[in-house]
């Protein structure tokens, strides 16, 4: 799953996150392992990539709402990983 993260396809990262993020909340032993995983990084260089795309989608209604959902899936995940 964290190599689905650095496919350039924001709604193949949606994907991912989604899944991510599921596996977290429900399963306890998923949450050490992607904490080990440095997900996290993977994360972080994710959200700073969309802050200069944001920029440039920023007339594009699909991409815009894309990259919202992406960054605040990232930003759940991060809340999840630091509990």
């Amino acid at each position: 799953m964290l190599n689905c993260l650095t496919i350039n396809n924001r709604q193949f990262q949606m994907v991912a996150l989604s899944a991510i993020h599921s596996l977290m909340y429900d399963y306890q032993k998923a949450k050490v392992i992607f904490k080990n995983s440095n997900l996290i990084k993977y994360l972080i260089e994710i959200n700073e990539s969309f802050e200069s795309e944001n920029i440039n989608y920023i007339r594009s209604g699909d991409n815009k709402q894309i990259i919202i959902r992406l960054k605040s899936t990232i930003k759940q995940i991060i809340k999840l990983l630091n509990e």
